[in-house]
């Protein structure tokens, strides 16, 4: 039984990963097609894509506005997650369905939304626009990673911390803080990779002037597929697993998972 489902597993990895690994082969590819011969290596597109300015250009977009949206949204979202948790108020199924209530709800309905509400007002700009849409649609995963870890969070051990003269405030912070880190670092990457990765809201609210990562690309699938594209996806791939190898250094990816 242990034997097949350590089968099982390696199935569904080695499902899950083939097209990243194809990916990843087909940016070394030396002709202008997504496949290439045994043997057949070149760093053709990857040359081609360090003169790629509107990608980096698009990267640098998208990047800072995911850092802005990762920002705001631990500032509202674990206050938040500690209201509900530990709050007693009326109405407080209703505020954590309506705070959740943009997981439920299609990306491209929340960008006709967006972009409706953002042109009947004047709105401050396409970048300010993406970046409050985005902290919208990414506060839930903090909240909800939150909420998870306080739910198993012993409160008695805070009364054990002020057994030994540690006043409310201290016996708090020193020891919830140890514990609620990885979950603070795992809703933070969470958040990042919801702002990062979206296309629908940019795709709705951006212009020419204003295109994040996920749109450049596409439109650049449109007119021009070659593996430009690949080499900028292998390169994305590889910073997630730096920074999945810098989380593992910090906290350990063991501790984020088990919260």
């Amino acid at each position: 039984m242990r034997a097949a489902l350590i089968g099982v597993a390696l199935l569904t990895a080695a499902f899950l990963l083939a097209p990243l690994a194809v990916m990843a082969w087909s940016s070394f590819s030396p002709g202008a097609s997504f496949t290439h011969g045994a043997g057949e290596w070149s760093l053709r597109w990857y040359r081609a894509l360090l003169v790629r300015e509107e990608f980096w250009r698009s990267f640098r977009l998208s990047a800072g506005i995911a850092a802005a949206t990762t920002a705001v949204c631990l500032a509202i979202g674990i206050p938040l997650a500690f209201a509900l948790q530990y709050g007693r108020f009326p109405g407080r199924a209703a505020v954590l369905l309506f705070v959740l209530s943009p997981l439920m709800l299609p990306g491209i309905v929340i960008g006709i939304a967006a972009l409706g509400f953002f042109r009947g007002l004047a709105g401050p700009g396409p970048a300010w626009e993406i970046l409050l849409i985005h902290v919208v649609i990414a506060t839930p995963y903090v909240v909800r990673v939150f909420a998870a870890s306080l739910a198993m969070f012993d409160l008695t051990l805070i009364d054990a911390a002020r057994t030994v003269g540690m006043t409310p405030l201290r016996a708090g912070v020193s020891v919830m803080l140890p514990v609620m880190l990885p979950p603070a670092l795992a809703s933070a990457v969470f958040a990042f990779l919801a702002s990062f990765d979206n296309y629908s809201i940019a795709l709705f609210l951006g212009n020419v002037f204003v295109k994040t990562l996920p749109v450049q690309m596409i439109e650049y699938f449109e007119q021009s597929p070659d593996p430009t594209l690949a080499a900028m996806s292998t390169f994305l791939l590889a910073l997630s697993l730096a920074l999945t190898l810098a989380l593992h250094r910090l906290i350990g990816i063991d501790r984020v998972g088990a919260r």
